[in-house]
């Protein structure tokens, strides 16, 4: 089952593997820019988990 979730510090990593498994390096978000909106808008930040996984 998938749930929904704001995001958490500790997804940092995952969220860097699937952005970079989409986006192209050049389009991708860099791992400071994950940072800063981690800690500005992790209210409206919303990750999806399925197993413990982001999806």
């Amino acid at each position: 089952m998938i749930s929904f979730r704001n995001v958490q510090a500790t997804d940092l990593e995952e969220l860097i593997c699937i952005e970079n498994e989409g986006f192209t390096a050049e389009e991708a978000a860099t791992k400071e820019a994950f940072i800063e909106r981690i800690q500005l808008i992790a209210e409206s930040f919303i990750v999806a988990e399925k197993e413990g996984e982001l999806q």
